[in-house]
Protein backbone atom coordinates (compact mmCIF):
# COMPACT_ATOMS: atom_id res chain seq x y z
CA UNK A 1 0.00 0.00 0.00
CA UNK A 2 1.36 3.43 -1.02
CA UNK A 3 0.56 6.95 0.63
CA UNK A 4 2.11 10.03 -1.63
CA UNK A 5 2.42 13.00 0.47
CA UNK A 6 2.39 16.26 -0.96
CA UNK A 7 5.66 17.28 -1.81
CA UNK A 8 7.02 14.46 -0.52
CA UNK A 9 8.89 10.88 -1.75
CA UNK A 10 5.95 8.03 -1.79
CA UNK A 11 6.13 5.92 0.91
CA UNK A 12 5.32 1.99 0.72
CA UNK A 13 3.55 0.15 3.80
CA UNK A 14 2.73 -3.45 4.17
CA UNK A 15 -0.75 -4.42 5.97
CA UNK A 16 -0.77 -6.12 8.80
CA UNK A 17 -4.23 -6.92 9.29
CA UNK A 18 -7.90 -4.51 8.96
CA UNK A 19 -8.84 -2.84 11.77
CA UNK A 20 -12.22 -1.18 10.79
CA UNK A 21 -14.33 -1.76 7.26
CA UNK A 22 -17.65 -1.01 8.79
CA UNK A 23 -19.26 1.37 6.75
CA UNK A 24 -16.63 0.07 3.62
CA UNK A 25 -19.90 -2.00 1.97
CA UNK A 26 -22.21 0.77 2.08
CA UNK A 27 -23.95 1.93 -1.08
CA UNK A 28 -22.85 5.32 -0.75
CA UNK A 29 -20.64 6.79 1.32
CA UNK A 30 -16.75 7.16 1.73
CA UNK A 31 -15.87 3.52 1.33
CA UNK A 32 -13.64 3.55 4.88
CA UNK A 33 -11.45 1.10 5.34
CA UNK A 34 -8.58 1.21 8.48
CA UNK A 35 -5.46 -1.14 8.31
CA UNK A 36 -2.64 -1.68 10.64
CA UNK A 37 0.79 -1.83 8.70
CA UNK A 38 4.31 -0.90 8.84
CA UNK A 39 6.51 1.26 6.45
CA UNK A 40 8.88 -0.78 4.01
CA UNK A 41 11.80 -0.11 2.03
CA UNK A 42 12.19 -0.32 -1.51
CA UNK A 43 13.28 -3.90 -1.11
CA UNK A 44 10.15 -4.60 0.43
CA UNK A 45 11.65 -5.00 3.84
CA UNK A 46 10.77 -3.44 6.82
CA UNK A 47 12.16 -0.08 7.82
CA UNK A 48 14.40 -0.56 10.53
CA UNK A 49 13.26 0.57 13.79
CA UNK A 50 9.75 1.57 12.51
CA UNK A 51 6.56 1.10 14.21
CA UNK A 52 3.28 -0.21 13.41
CA UNK A 53 1.06 2.55 12.14
CA UNK A 54 -2.96 3.00 10.85
CA UNK A 55 -3.58 3.96 7.60
CA UNK A 56 -6.94 5.40 6.90
CA UNK A 57 -8.20 4.51 3.22
CA UNK A 58 -11.14 6.13 2.06
CA UNK A 59 -13.14 8.67 -0.18
CA UNK A 60 -13.72 12.12 0.40
CA UNK A 61 -16.40 14.42 -0.98
CA UNK A 62 -14.28 16.85 -3.33
CA UNK A 63 -16.23 19.95 -1.59
CA UNK A 64 -15.06 18.81 1.81
CA UNK A 65 -11.64 19.89 3.45
CA UNK A 66 -9.45 16.79 4.16
CA UNK A 67 -9.37 15.25 7.92
CA UNK A 68 -5.68 16.36 8.64
CA UNK A 69 -6.41 20.24 7.41
CA UNK A 70 -9.14 20.01 9.86
CA UNK A 71 -7.20 18.98 12.47
CA UNK A 72 -4.01 21.26 12.06
CA UNK A 73 -6.38 23.92 12.24
CA UNK A 74 -8.16 22.64 15.53
CA UNK A 75 -4.77 22.26 16.98
CA UNK A 76 -3.67 25.23 15.83
CA UNK A 77 -1.74 26.83 19.07
CA UNK A 78 -2.71 23.60 20.98
CA UNK A 79 -0.19 22.12 23.83
CA UNK A 80 0.96 18.84 23.74
CA UNK A 81 -1.40 18.01 26.70
CA UNK A 82 -4.63 18.70 24.40
CA UNK A 83 -2.55 17.19 21.29
CA UNK A 84 -2.63 14.12 23.02
CA UNK A 85 -6.60 13.59 23.06
CA UNK A 86 -6.26 13.68 19.14
CA UNK A 87 -4.73 11.07 16.31
CA UNK A 88 -1.04 12.16 15.24
CA UNK A 89 -1.14 12.46 11.57
CA UNK A 90 2.45 11.30 9.92
CA UNK A 91 1.35 11.67 6.44
CA UNK A 92 -2.00 11.57 3.84
CA UNK A 93 -2.52 12.41 0.24
CA UNK A 94 -4.28 11.64 -2.54
CA UNK A 95 -4.15 8.43 -4.53
CA UNK A 96 -2.92 8.54 -8.06
CA UNK A 97 -3.91 6.10 -10.98
CA UNK A 98 -1.43 5.68 -13.97
CA UNK A 99 -0.38 9.67 -12.79
CA UNK A 100 -4.06 10.91 -11.75
CA UNK A 101 -6.00 11.38 -9.00
CA UNK A 102 -8.19 8.78 -8.17
CA UNK A 103 -11.66 10.07 -7.77
CA UNK A 104 -15.10 9.69 -9.55
CA UNK A 105 -14.94 12.89 -11.70
CA UNK A 106 -14.57 10.96 -14.92
CA UNK A 107 -17.85 8.93 -13.90
CA UNK A 108 -19.85 11.81 -13.05
CA UNK A 109 -18.88 13.78 -15.88
CA UNK A 110 -19.96 10.74 -18.64
CA UNK A 111 -23.59 10.73 -16.33
CA UNK A 112 -24.38 14.36 -16.85
CA UNK A 113 -26.45 13.91 -19.90
CA UNK A 114 -30.40 14.66 -19.86
CA UNK A 115 -32.84 17.46 -20.33
CA UNK A 116 -33.25 18.19 -16.82
CA UNK A 117 -29.74 19.42 -15.95
CA UNK A 118 -28.09 17.54 -12.66
CA UNK A 119 -25.39 19.76 -12.52
CA UNK A 120 -25.38 22.38 -8.58
CA UNK A 121 -23.87 25.62 -9.06
CA UNK A 122 -22.50 24.85 -5.63
CA UNK A 123 -21.45 21.92 -6.54
CA UNK A 124 -20.78 21.53 -9.94
CA UNK A 125 -18.98 17.74 -10.02
CA UNK A 126 -22.42 16.46 -7.88
CA UNK A 127 -24.50 14.02 -9.54
CA UNK A 128 -28.01 14.99 -8.51
CA UNK A 129 -30.80 11.82 -9.05
CA UNK A 130 -34.24 11.84 -8.36
CA UNK A 131 -35.43 9.08 -6.45
CA UNK A 132 -38.82 7.57 -6.04
CA UNK A 133 -40.83 6.86 -2.71
CA UNK A 134 -44.02 5.11 -1.38
CA UNK A 135 -45.40 6.56 1.60
CA UNK A 136 -48.72 5.32 3.28
CA UNK A 137 -51.65 7.68 2.58
CA UNK A 138 -53.11 6.74 6.15
CA UNK A 139 -56.05 3.87 6.18
CA UNK A 140 -58.87 4.28 4.35
CA UNK A 141 -62.22 4.44 5.00
CA UNK A 142 -64.23 1.97 3.04
CA UNK A 143 -63.24 -1.47 2.74
CA UNK A 144 -64.39 -5.08 2.70
CA UNK A 145 -66.27 -6.52 5.22
CA UNK A 146 -64.27 -8.89 7.74
CA UNK A 147 -60.65 -6.81 6.44
CA UNK A 148 -58.99 -4.30 7.83
CA UNK A 149 -58.86 -0.87 6.16
CA UNK A 150 -55.96 -0.28 3.32
CA UNK A 151 -53.38 2.09 4.45
CA UNK A 152 -53.02 2.59 0.42
CA UNK A 153 -49.67 4.77 -0.47
CA UNK A 154 -48.86 7.81 -2.64
CA UNK A 155 -45.60 8.42 -4.96
CA UNK A 156 -43.34 10.90 -3.81
CA UNK A 157 -39.92 12.30 -5.73
CA UNK A 158 -37.02 13.99 -3.90
CA UNK A 159 -33.52 14.82 -4.98
CA UNK A 160 -30.45 13.68 -3.77
CA UNK A 161 -26.70 14.41 -4.46
CA UNK A 162 -23.83 12.90 -4.71
CA UNK A 163 -20.68 14.86 -4.75
CA UNK A 164 -17.99 13.59 -6.51
CA UNK A 165 -15.43 11.87 -4.75
CA UNK A 166 -11.35 11.70 -4.05
CA UNK A 167 -9.38 8.85 -3.10
CA UNK A 168 -7.04 9.42 0.02
CA UNK A 169 -5.22 7.80 2.82
CA UNK A 170 -3.78 8.77 5.72
CA UNK A 171 -1.37 7.37 8.19
CA UNK A 172 -2.05 7.83 11.91
CA UNK A 173 0.82 6.92 14.78
CA UNK A 174 -1.46 5.40 16.92
CA UNK A 175 -2.76 2.20 16.42
CA UNK A 176 -5.96 1.70 18.52
CA UNK A 177 -9.49 0.16 18.67
CA UNK A 178 -13.31 1.51 19.43
CA UNK A 179 -14.79 1.57 22.63
CA UNK A 180 -17.40 -0.62 21.47
CA UNK A 181 -14.61 -3.36 20.72
CA UNK A 182 -13.51 -3.07 23.90
CA UNK A 183 -14.16 -6.10 26.03
CA UNK A 184 -13.31 -4.62 29.67
CA UNK A 185 -16.09 -2.11 30.87
CA UNK A 186 -13.49 -0.99 33.17
CA UNK A 187 -11.19 0.26 30.10
CA UNK A 188 -13.85 1.41 28.62
CA UNK A 189 -14.80 3.87 31.36
CA UNK A 190 -11.51 5.03 32.03
CA UNK A 191 -10.27 5.58 28.69
CA UNK A 192 -13.42 7.48 27.69
CA UNK A 193 -12.99 9.87 31.46
CA UNK A 194 -9.14 10.46 31.08
CA UNK A 195 -8.08 13.72 32.24
CA UNK A 196 -5.45 15.81 30.30
CA UNK A 197 -2.95 14.75 32.95
CA UNK A 198 -2.93 11.15 32.33
CA UNK A 199 -4.81 8.45 33.92
CA UNK A 200 -7.30 9.49 36.57
CA UNK A 201 -7.21 7.92 39.98
CA UNK A 202 -10.26 5.63 40.81
CA UNK A 203 -11.16 8.60 43.78
CA UNK A 204 -10.87 10.93 40.76
CA UNK A 205 -13.18 9.52 37.97
CA UNK A 206 -16.09 11.94 39.38
CA UNK A 207 -13.97 14.65 39.33
CA UNK A 208 -12.71 14.97 36.06
CA UNK A 209 -13.54 14.98 33.10
CA UNK A 210 -12.84 12.66 30.13
CA UNK A 211 -10.09 12.88 27.39
CA UNK A 212 -12.88 13.17 24.86
CA UNK A 213 -15.41 15.67 26.67
CA UNK A 214 -11.96 17.82 27.48
CA UNK A 215 -11.35 17.04 23.03
CA UNK A 216 -14.90 18.35 22.55
CA UNK A 217 -14.51 21.00 24.70
CA UNK A 218 -11.46 22.42 23.25
CA UNK A 219 -13.30 22.36 19.62
CA UNK A 220 -15.97 24.35 20.73
CA UNK A 221 -13.61 26.66 22.21
CA UNK A 222 -11.98 26.92 18.52
CA UNK A 223 -15.88 27.21 17.34
CA UNK A 224 -15.69 24.15 15.83
CA UNK A 225 -18.70 21.03 16.01
CA UNK A 226 -17.79 17.50 15.54
CA UNK A 227 -20.90 16.09 14.25
CA UNK A 228 -19.78 12.26 14.17
CA UNK A 229 -19.48 11.47 17.60
CA UNK A 230 -20.57 7.81 18.08
CA UNK A 231 -18.48 4.63 19.63
CA UNK A 232 -16.74 3.96 16.80
CA UNK A 233 -15.11 7.23 17.11
CA UNK A 234 -13.76 7.02 20.62
CA UNK A 235 -10.23 4.91 19.97
CA UNK A 236 -8.08 3.10 22.99
CA UNK A 237 -5.05 3.71 22.93
CA UNK A 238 -2.91 2.68 25.36
CA UNK A 239 -5.48 2.45 27.61
CA UNK A 240 -6.89 6.20 27.13
CA UNK A 241 -9.62 7.63 24.83
CA UNK A 242 -8.92 9.54 21.85
CA UNK A 243 -11.58 11.47 19.60
CA UNK A 244 -10.98 10.64 16.03
CA UNK A 245 -12.90 10.81 12.46
CA UNK A 246 -12.70 14.89 12.33
CA UNK A 247 -13.60 14.81 8.52
CA UNK A 248 -17.37 15.62 9.07
CA UNK A 249 -16.17 18.50 11.40
CA UNK A 250 -16.65 22.27 10.88
CA UNK A 251 -17.25 25.72 12.05
CA UNK A 252 -20.11 26.54 14.31
CA UNK A 253 -22.88 28.37 12.37
CA UNK A 254 -22.08 27.55 8.93
CA UNK A 255 -24.81 24.77 8.57
CA UNK A 256 -25.11 21.68 6.68
CA UNK A 257 -24.53 22.02 2.60
CA UNK A 258 -24.07 18.19 1.54
CA UNK A 259 -27.82 17.22 2.15
CA UNK A 260 -26.48 14.23 3.77
CA UNK A 261 -27.08 13.53 7.39
CA UNK A 262 -23.60 12.92 9.34
CA UNK A 263 -24.37 11.76 12.77
CA UNK A 264 -24.59 7.72 13.15
CA UNK A 265 -28.48 7.43 13.75
CA UNK A 266 -27.28 5.55 17.21
CA UNK A 267 -26.36 8.87 18.25
CA UNK A 268 -29.11 11.15 16.61
CA UNK A 269 -30.88 13.56 19.01
CA UNK A 270 -34.84 12.55 18.31
CA UNK A 271 -35.33 16.23 17.50
CA UNK A 272 -32.83 16.30 15.27
CA UNK A 273 -34.06 13.04 13.57
CA UNK A 274 -37.54 14.58 12.91
CA UNK A 275 -36.27 18.21 12.05
CA UNK A 276 -38.45 19.33 14.48
CA UNK A 277 -39.81 20.01 17.88
CA UNK A 278 -42.18 17.79 19.32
Amino acid sequence: MTVAPINNPIQKYRTVKILSEFSADAIRGRGTRVFEAYEINEDGQRVQGSKNVAIKDYWLDSSREAEPTILKKILEGADESMKAKFLTVLAWGNISIDGNVDSTDRITNDLKVGPRGYTDSDHPNALKFYLCQYQPKGPSKRAAPGLAPSTGSRLTLSVARFDSKTHQRIVFKEVGHPIYDENSITTVFKAARDAAEGQCKQSDLRAKPSNNSLALEFMSKKEYVHRDVSSGNILIVDGKGKLSDLEYAQIIGTGGRHGVRTVCHHFLHFLTAYSSYI
